[in-house]
């Protein structure tokens, strides 16, 4: 016997629950990602690193980071670690400071460059930007900023390539620990149409509390809650007395694919289910006035 295929307003609030359900996991996963960035400091590092591809120097700490302007930055932060942001100005008064500006030369070149010795693809850099400023100093230091800035896009472009890794890496690792199966998920979903209609709700309700700024600042207490939302859903999310036998048995593949599928949809982010969640419950109500109608 053939079974009865979901409907398509079914199907339509399956996806937007799911996109729920992933919502609330990708906050997790980007509180869990947020503080193994900061334990690491991965911003300032790959800031580090895009300064000393500027320099063209990798030993950058005696010509860049002991300059008072970058040390006073660690100081403010308890003196550990590398500042997470230089602004463009104190980059570009740093490199002033770093050749002979007196006289107003028209040129840069190593021989009013100070004993801090800057690369010859710098000095010639800089001799570039010197005369495209026409020997003014404050267009000069303008130059300066705009080149810092054009450097730190790529920068960026580095951060986000390898924050979206470290995501994917803990996408996995919380599909695996709060054993949500994308698959399994999908199935509850489908079968359970008050279980649909709970999920949005919520999820409308959660879109009223940020649209209104009631969202806490404690990222401690934000983890909680996010964990909270998740348990209270009556769906097949965590581990039970049988699962780790549903994952040894002849179907257990198919628990390893929903992880992995789960792993995939986490690693969207936040903002992407957010933002699809609020589209399909636009079509959702969309369809609902429309049936009302006829």
């Amino acid at each position: 016997m053939i079974p009865e295929l979901p409907s398509a307003f079914a199907i339509l609030e399956t996806f937007a629950a799911l996109a729920f359900v992933f919502f609330m996991m990708s906050l997790i996963c980007s509180s869990v990602n947020e503080a193994i960035c900061s334990l690491i400091n991965l911003r300032g590092r790959k800031l580090r690193q895009g300064i000393s591809k500027i320099l063209n120097d990798e030993n950058v700490d005696e010509l860049f980071y002991h300059h008072p302007l970058v040390a006073s930055m660690t100081k403010k932060s308890g003196g550990q670690g590398l500042p997470s942001k230089i602004p463009a100005k104190t980059f570009a008064i740093i490199m002033m400071n770093l050749i002979d500006i007196q006289g107003y030369p028209k040129k840069v070149s190593s021989s009013n460059v100070n004993s801090r010795t800057l690369s010859d693809d710098v000095v010639g850099g800089l001799q570039a930007l010197l005369e495209d400023a026409n020997g003014n100093l404050n267009k000069f230091r303008e130059n300066i900023e705009h080149w810092y800035d054009a450097s730190m896009l790529e920068v960026a472009t580095w951060y986000k390539s390898h924050v979206q890794c470290i995501m994917m890496v803990i996408g996995f690792f919380l599909a695996i620990a709060m054993n949500v199966n994308a698959i399994a998920v999908t199935q509850a979903l489908l079968k359970n149409p008050e279980t649909r209609a709970q999920i949005i709700d919520l999820g409308q309700k959660v879109e009223k509390s940020q649209q209104a700024g009631t969202e806490t600042t404690d990222a401690v207490a934000q983890f909680k809650d996010q964990v909270s939302v998740l348990k209270g859903l009556q769906m097949p999310i965590g581990w039970e007395g049988d699962t780790f036998d549903k994952l040894m048995s002849r179907d257990g593949w198919v628990m390893v694919l929903g992880w992995f599928l789960s792993g995939i949809a986490i690693s969207f982010g936040a903002p992407f289910w957010f933002d699809l969640f609020n589209k399909l419950v636009a079509i959702r109500t969309g369809v609902k006035s429309s049936q009302k109608d006829t």
